[in-house]
């Protein structure tokens, strides 16, 4: 197919946002579900949006991916972290083939806390997702010959504990078969975790997994801006409830202040200190919503000074308080 037969946009789904539960039997809870999509379920897959993270990883053939408004081209060993609610979807140039994992919000608050110590966790299913449409190279994970291989067999190993899509059983037959998910379910997040922590080695410094391309890039001064302002990023968030100084980025990252400043502009629109405050304002919002937590322990959790300066921050930005917004947006 010529590329001049690519759309510039992808239609919405009829149904355009998915609930996890609409994947399962309704019997047991699963927190992995996973399925090949190729020619035969058909293209494109319209833009749609869902509740939870999907790992994509394109095992065969090449397409567009389209997310936020934008699109890539994706080709085999690539792989497409999607955040919940991201808007997304595909388009086949040539027998595609995509193995989507879906994953539940219970696999996150079992494992989260580990991911986060790995190198290029955040990066890769944070910060790239949220960037795919403002960088000048294609930033996601590519996987070269050796790690596509060890993904492939990964994949294969998933396969053959494949009960979650919706199926045909009887009652009396699924809660014949529910210790015996219960077992599937723990070995296939388990494998899941697996393959999340060799994204992040492929996708961290330690690995350079993307492929001898990718090294080359990465060494490469057109594209050293992005790369310091994605670690620059990384290191924001991991670190949000200290205190962060302008000063202290530059001589942590070997850049003058001038020079940070030109690079954030260059990628996100925003300086250093915008982007840190936009960043502490989101997780703050994040724990209002999700959390009971006092005012005064999410200020000092997400880096400000005190309540007083927490507060006057988010009404300036939110044009709201912090009190007023939870009690709008938060859990009942």
């Amino acid at each position: 197919m010529s590329d001049l037969n690519i759309p510039e946009k992808l239609p919405k789904s009829n149904h355009d946002y998915f609930l996890i539960d609409f994947f399962l039997n309704g019997k047991t809870k699963k927190n992995i579900i996973c399925y090949y999509h190729d020619s035969s379920l058909k293209y494109p897959i319209k833009m749609h949006r869902h509740e939870f993270y999907e790992i994509n990883i394109v095992v065969q053939g090449r397409g567009v991916h389209y997310i936020n408004g934008g699109k890539v081209y994706a080709n085999e060993g690539d792989v497409f972290i999607i955040c919940p609610h991201m808007e997304h979807g595909y388009f086949e140039i040539e027998n595609m083939i995509i193995f989507h994992i879906l994953i539940n919000d219970d696999f996150f608050n079992y494992f989260n806390e580990k991911l986060e110590l790995l190198d290029g966790y955040v990066s890769l299913f944070q910060i790239e997702p949220e960037m795919r449409n403002q960088m000048t190279r294609n930033a996601f994970l590519h996987l070269h010959k050796e790690a596509f291989s060890v993904i492939t067999k990964k994949i294969k190993e998933l396969m053959n504990y494949k009960t979650d899509v919706v199926d045909k059983r009887s009652e009396v037959e699924a809660e014949q078969e529910d210790n015996s998910d219960v077992f599937i379910n723990f070995i296939k997040e388990s494998i899941v975790f697996q393959m999340i922590s060799l994204f992040c080695y492929y996708y961290s410094d330690s690995g350079r997994g993307c492929s001898e391309e990718k090294k080359t890039q990465n060494t490469n001064t057109v594209f050293e801006y992005e790369n310091v302002v994605i670690k620059v990023i990384e290191y924001m968030r991991k670190n949000l409830s200290s205190k962060i100084t302008i000063e202290a980025i530059a001589e942590n990252f070997h850049v003058s202040i001038a020079t940070l400043g030109r690079y954030f502009k260059m990628v996100v629109n925003k300086t250093p200190m915008q982007y840190l405050l936009m960043t502490r304002i989101d997780k703050a919002k994040e724990l209002l919503i999700s959390t009971k937590d006092t005012i005064v322990n999410i200020s000092l959790d997400c880096g400000f000074f005190d309540s007083s300066h927490f507060e006057k921050c988010f009404m300036k930005n939110e044009g709201i308080s912090p009190s007023l917004y939870r009690e709008n947006y938060g859990k009942k």
